[in-house]
């Protein structure tokens, strides 16, 4: 009851290349695989990165491109405080505004303050003095 913590999980199950494709079914929580084939790896991986409730942001410097191979991640419902907080302390300090690209803007390049909620797949530029 009150002391029970549950995490979230997914199935994966293996091997799925020696079975026939009929006796098999899959859920939200269930990933079918092959390691030796690689089939349904990368429907795994997003899955995993689903149940932990993470959000990719990708950084862009002012006047420079994104960077979208190394994203920054963070919790579901972040922040752009979060994001600086992650970046470098002073971020915070000397915070004038971001700039955002993506699922949480109202239009490209939108100008929001510290308490704008990030979404995955945001291209955020921050501002300082």
């Amino acid at each position: 009851s009150g002391n029970r913590v549950y995490i979230p999980a997914v199935t994966a199950i293996n091997k799925i290349d020696l079975h026939p494709e009929k006796e098999i079914g899959e859920d939200e929580k269930t990933v079918m695989i092959s390691a030796r084939t690689g089939l349904g790896i990368e429907k795994l991986k997003e899955r995993i990165f689903e149940s932990l409730s993470l959000v990719r942001i990708y950084m862009k410097p002012e006047g420079g491109d994104a960077d979208m191979e190394h994203p920054l991640v963070l919790k579901k419902g972040a922040d752009i405080e979060d994001v600086c907080r992650k970046i470098h302390r002073e971020f915070v300090k000397n915070f004038r505004y971001a700039l955002v690209w993506g699922p949480s803007a109202s239009f490209p390049g939108q100008r929001v303050g510290m308490h704008h909620a990030v979404m995955d797949g945001d291209v955020v530029t921050i501002v300082t003095r």
